[in-house]
């Protein structure tokens, strides 16, 4: 029995529907007359970092779901990567907004979660391959 897979035309939408509200700030600053064009560039580049990073998720749960080595690596790779970003963001964009303590916490939850969960599906992939007989 085959397990159901929906169509592959449809894995851009998701990572590409929050573009407009991402690069919404960046509009908005140059609109509202921003003279640092320092931040300006920033806010820009860390919404089309974003949204390269949902593509490329896309990518790797498609990789996943084909049992793919490469993708389980990319997944614990990119958990990594979004545990620093976040605690790095916050620090940036929003320095005394939350405890740093409380941000560390949580994403060390969030995306220590994601990349345990990489490592078990990897594990996982390894331990029941099959073996040529």
């Amino acid at each position: 029995m085959r397990a159901y897979r929906p169509a592959r035309s449809s894995r851009y939408s998701l990572a590409l529907r929050p573009t407009p509200s991402l690069l919404a700030v960046p509009v908005l600053l140059a609109i509202g007359g921003m003279t640092d064009l320092t931040w300006l560039l920033f806010s820009g580049g860390f919404a089309v970092g974003l949204v390269v990073f949902g593509i490329v998720a896309g990518e790797v749960s498609e990789g996943m779901r084909d049992r793919e080595v490469w993708a389980f690596v990319a997944g614990v790779v990119m958990s990594v990567v979004a545990g620093i970003g976040s605690v790095l963001a916050f620090q940036v964009f929003a320095p005394d907004l939350v405890n740093p303590t409380a941000i560390r916490s949580g994403s060390v939850i969030v995306f220590g979660g994601a990349g345990v969960a990489a490592i078990a599906g990897l594990v996982l992939m390894y331990r029941r391959r099959e073996r040529a007989a």
